[in-house]
């Protein structure tokens, strides 16, 4: 027994008696059968009723099956069998030049019919199996082709283009723009304000090479922009020409940049360039000279970065020595009683230079191997002004993981400081790095907890603070990253990353503090969640000691 397929199948067909036998030898294999005399009852057939395959009498003098055929193909998802008379060889080599997916020979049986529709099928599959197999490879090039953020061709897609410029002009320049410390810079002011800028940049320099012979391109996963600079016609471009056109192009960006993005990075916005020629060398591979180039552009560009670091330190080692950091306070805030709960304790460079955020300050003094000496600082300066304080509030003091280790930290110092009241000081852990061993760290963290002091894990949710972090450490509080909370009101993405850490809280007897409230949106969607204690601009500026909040000019409305 034939089973029923589900296919609709159109039949054109105009002679009555081949109708009929069709009609009879069709219905054995499907239950939706349609029927047309001619072009216009084929067509109004195919925009009503959406038939899966089209039977074409291609040998009959009256319908040109051939022409309807073409404009089938060309205009319907749907696939055409024609179906010919056994001495018409003529049209069946035609038939198989015009691209008709299969061809059956009268009189047409169910059974052949069947084999057909099968085979149709199976061709169909196979056909969907290759498109998948290309969609999968090109999404897995796609990345190494075209930069994820700029969009930007990457050196791999330009190799047969730079080699035809190799040929024609023997030398090219390299302009390398180093972008990588704009990576680094990420969790100081969030990744979208740095892709902005970096999109930014991108602009500027397609403005500036329009009309010119200039390639720009990113690298391969690569955190730069390469500008590929050919000569001109009347002469040879050298290392000066190369590198003044390079200072240009800085002194440009520097220009050209939207300051409005640079309002909150200030002055850590530099722009480092290293440059260098690749030659024509008919004995070197094109792909070794070009990366050989890139590399050599690459590191100028360090040279320079290794100088304005140098520089830096430079910077913080006279901040330590002269003890020139001011310390600020935020307050952190109960949103639902509507009043303060404690204070956190932020460091900032007085001078107002590079370092100013404590983000790329500590990253700093971690990398200069000057982090105890500058946490011993600003330990010391928050703690003489929290003993000014006469009401019982939390101080939360932000820690890298190492300094548990500082023999000084671990030496009742801090206890000291506050004539052996810990209670009220919360160690804030704030996983900048990565905790290499956790179970000397947990040991470490059980001291403190037994002189009394409380811990919180800070920036949950920002990758380096995990879920592992919170487990072990078990702490009183669980710090939001503020990234996360950015724009909560419209990440469904943020907003269940926040939920399954608000659901973990209580199993651990924590509280959750949502860090970096900036507009009312965030506040009420936090305080929806449940989240009892929030601390941003929204609420208060960090500030001299100790700022207060103005419940009154808040939004309470509808919160």
């Amino acid at each position: 027994m034939v089973n029923k397929t589900k296919k609709k199948i159109l039949v054109v067909e105009s002679n009555k008696k081949r109708k009929t036998k069709l009609k009879s030898e069709i219905k054995k294999i499907s239950s939706q059968i349609f029927f047309a005399s001619n072009h216009l009852e084929a067509l109004k057939i195919l925009n009503s009723s959406n038939p899966d395959i089209v039977l074409l009498n291609l040998s009959a003098n009256k319908l040109n099956g051939f022409e309807l055929g073409k404009i089938i193909k060309n205009n319907y998802p749907v696939k055409v069998i024609g179906f010919l008379n056994k001495s018409d060889l003529q049209n069946l080599i035609r038939l198989e030049q015009e691209g008709f997916d299969d061809v059956l020979l009268y009189p047409i049986n169910n059974i052949e019919l069947e084999k057909c529709l099968k085979f149709l099928n199976r061709k169909w599959e196979d056909f969907m199996e290759y498109l998948d197999k290309i969609r999968f490879e090109y999404l897995r090039y796609k990345d190494v082709l075209y930069d994820k953020i700029t969009g930007l061709p990457t050196v791999p897609l330009l190799i047969e283009t730079l080699r035809k410029e190799l040929d024609k002009y023997h030398t090219i320049g390299v302009i390398l723009i180093d972008l990588t410390k704009y990576g680094k810079y990420e969790r100081a002011f969030g990744w979208e304000i740095i892709d902005k800028i970096i999109l930014n940049i991108v602009k500027i320099l397609k403005n500036f090479i329009r009309n010119k012979n200039i390639i720009i391109a990113n690298r391969a996963r690569g955190d730069d922009i390469l500008l590929f600079i050919m000569p001109d016609k009347k002469k040879i471009i050298d290392t000066e020409e190369l590198h003044k056109l390079s200072k240009k192009i800085i002194d440009l960006i520097i220009e050209k940049i939207d300051k409005d993005l640079l309002l909150e990075i200030g002055k850590n916005f530099k722009i480092y360039a290293g440059t260098s020629l690749i030659y024509n060398d008919p004995n070197s591979r094109i792909e070794r000279l070009i990366y050989q180039g890139i590399k050599e552009a690459e590191e100028v560009a360090s040279h320079f970065i290794k100088i304005d670091k140098e520089y830096k330190i430079s910077l913080l080692k006279r901040i330590i020595d002269t003890k020139e950091i001011d310390i600020v306070f935020q307050p952190v805030v109960d949103i639902y009683d509507k009043k303060i709960i404690g204070f956190e304790a932020l460091a900032r460079d007085p001078k107002n230079t590079e370092l100013r955020n404590p983000e790329i300050l500590f990253n700093l003094a971690t990398e200069a191997d000057l982090v105890w000496d500058l946490e011993r600082i600003c330990r010391e300066k928050a703690l003489n002004y929290f003993k000014q304080l006469k009401e019982p509030f939390y101080l939360f003091l932000n820690n890298e993981p190492e300094v548990i280790y500082d023999p000084r930290f671990r030496s009742y110092e801090i206890i000291k400081k506050l004539n052996g009241l810990p209670e009220n000081i919360v160690l804030e852990i704030t996983e900048r790095t990565a905790i290499k061993d956790f179970d000397s760290f947990v040991e470490a963290i059980k001291y403190f907890r037994s002189l009394g002091f409380k811990i919180s894990i800070d920036d949950a949710g920002s990758g380096y603070a995990s879920l592992k972090s919170i487990a072990l450490l078990s702490p009183d509080f669980i710090k939001f990253d503020m990234n996360l909370i950015r724009n909560i009101n419209n990440s469904l993405v943020k907003q269940n990353i926040v939920r399954l850490l608000i659901d973990l809280a209580p199993k651990i007897n924590a509280q959750v503090i949502a860090e970096g409230i900036e507009t009312k949106e965030e506040l009420k969607t936090i305080k929806e969640f449940g989240v009892k204690y929030a601390q941003g601009f929204y609420l208060a500026y960090p500030d001299k000691p100790f700022p207060k909040v103005d419940f009154s000019k808040i939004e309470w409305k509808n919160l």
